[in-house]
């Protein structure tokens, strides 16, 4: 699967070779490169990545701090396995108080080229949610949600949703590749433009609060 240190993907590189090798790992769990439940051996790695020991490590620690990683004593570095109930909720939860506030302290601060910016990709979303390029389409989802999130001024806010939403990576693939799902959730964005476009804040918190939990509703039935 490996992607060499020398290849590139046309944005600028990150500042250490931990933070490369972390990124080409996160990547590679996500997209289910490595399955959930696997064993991540450090030696296999680094030679993937034409690394050392070191930077390895200290990748694998930092995912076990994002929750996509489980390090154990003496047994190695394992992918977390697939959440349970419980545990989509507790994410689902934490995503709906998150990006309700997140909205209703962006919407106020967001440009008309930003709001140019989210119809466009909503428009692009339309089309490639009526194929099957889902990948296409969770792509666009995620852009157009934080463009929204972005307008707000706290970085760490938005630090805390991205580190949510690749927890929800781990199940939302299933439910991506529905076509009926795409179009409820195409919608819904609907709705939530149209609020943003009206700087109603309130309503458009509401609305996303709203979509959060169907899209959990979604997952757990």
């Amino acid at each position: 699967m490996a992607s060499s240190l020398q290849s590139g993907t046309g944005s600028s590189p990150p500042p250490t070779l931990a933070s490369y090798v972390t990124d080409a790992i996160r990547s590679g769990i996500l997209e289910r490169r490595y399955p959930l439940g696997s064993r991540l051996d450090q030696q296999t790695l680094a030679d993937e990545f034409g690394a050392s020991i070191i930077p390895i490590r200290e990748s694998l620690r930092q995912l076990e701090a994002e929750g996509l990683v489980q390090i154990a004593p003496r047994r190695g570095a394992f992918v977390v396995s697939a959440p349970t109930e419980d545990e989509v909720r507790e994410v689902y939860r934490l995503r709906e108080v998150l990006e309700a506030y997140a909205t209703k302290e962006a919407v106020p601060a967001l440009t008309a080229e930003d709001l140019d910016e989210m119809d466009a990709l909503l428009v692009q979303m339309a089309q490639v949610g009526r194929s099957n390029t889902y990948e296409q389409w969770s792509r666009l989802n995620r852009t157009w949600h934080f463009k929204l999130y972005g307008g707000a001024p706290s970085p760490l806010l938005l630090q805390f949703i991205n580190m949510l939403w690749d927890r929800c990576r781990l199940t939302s693939n299933v439910y991506a590749r529905d076509l009926s799902h795409r179009s409820r959730s195409n919608e819904d964005h609907a709705r939530i433009m149209a609020a943003v476009h009206a700087r109603d804040a309130a309503l458009a918190a509401e609305l996303i609060a709203n979509h959060v939990l169907n899209a959990m509703d979604e997952i757990l039935d």
